[in-house]
């Protein structure tokens, strides 16, 4: 009798054995389960992320080119410059500038003008606004202090796109030639 008990508990015991090492079986493969659950949520969001820059890069650049294309070309403006064919040495003459917006959108730009090196010069850059279809006018001074013939460059023009992303530049043929005499008046 007694061998019999300790073969039932023996038995039993081998039954609670297996019944835990099934328990820690099914609970190793449940974190198992769990980790690659996590994992693969991991990689899901992760690709989300990804298409959702992909998305915005893609938006990004469409609104650059949309923004680009709405600034216009060189053609959108006239760009001149006005002065005397004779300039009066060592005294101030007047250069004016002009800009026109043909367009008929708001402007906010830059211009560069380019007058002989050989002159003194208040500046050379100034910046503008244009109202839809309006003009734009400056006036500076430039001193030359020799006699003799000079040269202007060219104008070189700056303006903002409409959603301020870009700076577009054109250069406008505007070169001119200049006498410098003794002062004339």
């Amino acid at each position: 009798h007694f061998n019999q008990t300790l073969s039932q508990h023996a038995a039993a015991f081998q039954v609670e054995m297996d019944l835990a090492r099934s328990e820690a079986s099914n609970l190793a493969l449940q974190q198992e389960n769990e980790n690659k659950r996590q994992q693969l949520l991991y990689q899901q969001s992760a690709r989300y992320y990804q298409m959702m820059l992909v998305v915005l890069l893609i938006g990004a650049l469409i609104l650059l080119v949309l923004d680009g294309r709405a600034a216009g070309g060189a053609g959108r403006f006239e760009v001149t410059r006005r002065h005397d064919g004779r300039l009066s040495l060592n005294a101030e003459n007047a250069i004016a500038l002009r800009v026109v917006e043909r367009d008929r959108r708001k402007a906010r730009f830059w211009l560069r003008d380019e007058p002989p090196e050989d002159f003194v010069i208040e500046r050379r850059t100034f910046s503008g606004q244009c109202a839809a279809g309006g003009e734009w006018t400056e006036t500076y001074a430039v001193r030359p202090l020799r006699r003799g013939d000079y040269r202007f460059g060219d104008l070189v023009l700056r303006w903002l796109s409409p959603l301020g992303l870009l700076v577009r530049q054109a250069r406008y043929s505007a070169a001119s030639t200049v006498k410098v005499y003794p002062n004339l008046y």
